[in-house]
């Protein structure tokens, strides 16, 4: 069975939250007067414990149907650089991942159906992380992708082929 835990996170300092929407082309609110009306690409909107509790139920959801019981699954809450929605950090050895939702997401307004399309997302990107991973190695058996192939190839056929199948 995985561990989980949810928690919120530390926010940044205002000084990284600045640099980071400068580097994603977005201008640094304060309390300058603005020289142009607020544009949608603009908006910053508030992700909400409800939000928090939906993406951790989507993505426990999603973890049982992949069969990823493997892992020690903690959750957090708190604000990341880049203009993500959500992260999913992954420790291979350990067999630990960190999945955290956003409190603030940039232009794209965290609905229901939104907040559900993160969580599978990084629930997609636990599924494809060693792999990943091994796409990052400087020496990598050709037998180690082979295995970890075949062991997506094997999740998908429970997932998706007996669902059409049965």
């Amino acid at each position: 069975m995985a561990k989980e835990s949810c928690q919120r996170g530390p926010a940044l300092s205002l000084a990284w939250r600045a640099e980071a929407l400068a580097k994603a082309g977005r201008r640094v609110r304060g309390k300058h007067k603005r020289r142009r009306p607020m544009e949608e690409e603009d908006k910053v909107y508030k992700t909400s414990k409800r939000h928090l509790e939906l993406f951790c139920a989507e993505v426990r959801k999603f973890i049982d149907i992949f069969g990823l019981k493997g892992w020690e699954v903690n959750f957090e809450h708190r604000l990341y650089l880049y203009n993500a929605q959500a992260v999913c950090i992954t420790d291979q050895q350990g067999r630990t991942c960190t999945i955290a939702l956003a409190t603030e997401w940039i232009a794209l307004k965290p609905t229901d159906l939104e907040v559900r399309k993160a969580a599978f997302h990084e629930v997609c990107e636990l599924l494809l992380s060693r792999l990943n991973t091994f796409a990052k190695y400087r020496f990598v058996r050709e037998s180690q992708i082979d295995e970890e192939s075949h062991n997506l190839i094997r999740i998908l056929e429970r997932v998706v082929w007996q669902q059409h199948h049965e």
